[in-house]
């Protein structure tokens, strides 16, 4: 939570470089490009979402450089998100991208307990993912919930989080931040480990 904390400066830097505009909502999937984080479902939603809400626009981010299959760059070339979809190679500068959206998006089919979603919810930034593995579990009210492989679920948590209020999406990106803190941090981890080990040396039950 040190490293992965919300900065303004971060923030404005970030969405200058691609051109989003401090009134537009910016979207954004971060992680390898793999099958399992279906950025295909991304793309999809992010065209339906195109469509019915003009403010927002859309990045991908990840570890290397995309070299797009031919299924994904024609996704990417939907006419909807023509000029509204970015790409970019993050590597020790990722955190600054979490700051820079307004809404993180994971579709992935399978997770564990996702640190790119974790990053993101300390960074302050609301959440919209699928119910796979523990993302349910680790967004909490830091966000939205949508069945796995549901793009048009996807596309209306898009434009569901888009109509908020700016503060709303503040306040949310605020509680994702605590619960972050309060229940994951390497603090909370040692905490809770001590007292499990406590309890355990003393023969009762944590």
């Amino acid at each position: 939570v040190e490293r992965f904390q919300p900065r303004r400066a971060d923030r404005e830097g970030m969405r200058a470089r691609i051109g989003v505009a401090p009134c537009e909502i910016l979207v954004g999937l971060v992680g390898r490009l793999d099958p399992v984080k279906r950025h295909d479902l991304f793309l999809q939603a992010a065209a339906v979402a195109a469509i019915r809400e003009p403010r927002i626009r859309f990045v991908c981010v990840t570890p290397r450089k995309a070299h797009l299959p031919a299924a994904l760059r024609s996704l990417a070339e939907a006419e909807s998100l023509r000029g509204r979809l970015h790409w970019v190679t993050a590597g020790a500068d990722v955190a600054s991208w979490y700051r820079a959206l307004d809404l993180f998006v994971s579709t992935s089919s399978s997770e564990g307990l996702s640190n790119s979603i974790a990053e993101s919810m300390a960074c302050e930034t609301p959440c919209l993912v699928t119910d796979v593995g523990d993302s349910a579990f680790l967004v909490g009210t830091g966000g939205r919930v949508v069945p796995s492989g549901d793009a048009m679920a996807l596309a209306r948590g898009m434009l569901e989080m888009a109509a908020h209020p700016g503060a709303r999406r503040r306040a949310m990106g605020q509680a994702a931040r605590e619960r972050i803190a309060r229940h994951f941090s390497l603090d909370s981890l040692v905490d809770r480990t001590a007292e499990i080990l406590s309890c355990v040396a003393g023969g009762t039950r944590p």
